[in-house]
């Protein structure tokens, strides 16, 4: 009896440290894929605000946010490393937070897509083309004239405000005026419908993705923890993770 009991401890050992091993891989694997998306993320920010007139304070906020940012794929990382139960457990609750707020961004950029699909529907029920509905009477058309008038006042208040030359702004500013004008005030509300929806499609999908990230991160990250004070011998012995 004594030898079977052996045998079948040696194979459940082995069972747990095999699966410690792989479970430590996805946290690792999951850890560094954070990790270089916020690199690019934020080297992409410090390039635009390079350009950017007065930009320098935007890059000190750009650096400190990339650092907070990277805090907890490392916590997933050395965690894993020096099998640190409080490093896992930052890890695994943050990603599991961040992957909440994921949640809330990818319904946002669900409802940017339904008002972008409308807008379009709507002003181009709207068009001087179209055929005579009930979605756009005189009344409503005429809202949406006022609608781009008013956007053009306050555009090219803007643009006159900004850092671009006179000139430069006052020629931005016409070719707002005239994309906004009533012969193409609908036209223009159509595009930027359009180009909503279409944003807020591309915006979805990556959040989807950043929140299967980091709930798979929040998920492994707690397994590895659960492994660990289930086989506490996975604490002293070497993986591949090393």
């Amino acid at each position: 009896w004594s030898v079977a009991l052996t045998r079948r401890s040696a194979r459940v050992g082995g069972c747990s440290m095999g699966s410690f091993r792989s479970t430590s891989r996805c946290v690792l694997c999951l850890a560094g894929t954070s990790a270089l998306l916020i690199l690019i993320d934020s080297i992409s920010e410090v390039v635009l605000y390079s350009r950017v007139p007065n930009g320098f304070a935007r890059l000190i906020g750009v650096v400190i946010g990339c650092i907070i940012a990277l805090s907890i794929p490392y916590c997933g990382w050395q965690g894993v490393r020096d099998r640190n139960d409080g490093m896992l457990c930052l890890f695994s609750h943050f990603s599991y937070a961040i992957g909440c707020l994921d949640c809330l961004a990818f319904c946002l950029c669900c409802a940017l897509v339904v008002v972008g699909v409308g807008f379009t529907h709507l002003a181009q029920s709207c068009d001087e083309t179209a055929q005579p509905n009930d979605v756009c009477d005189d009344d409503l058309k005429n809202k949406l004239y006022d609608t781009c008038e008013e956007f053009s006042i306050h555009f090219k208040k803007a643009v006159l405000n900004s850092t671009l030359t006179s000139e430069e702004a006052s020629q931005v500013a016409a070719e707002m005026n005239d994309r906004l004008s009533e012969q193409k005030c609908i036209d223009t509300l159509a595009g930027w419908g359009f180009v909503l929806a279409a944003a807020g499609v591309i915006l979805a999908v990556t959040r989807c993705f950043l929140l299967c990230l980091h709930c798979a991160s929040g998920h492994y990250g707690g397994k590895v923890r659960t492994l660990l004070d289930e086989d506490p011998r996975a604490v002293g012995s070497d993986s591949d993770s090393d």
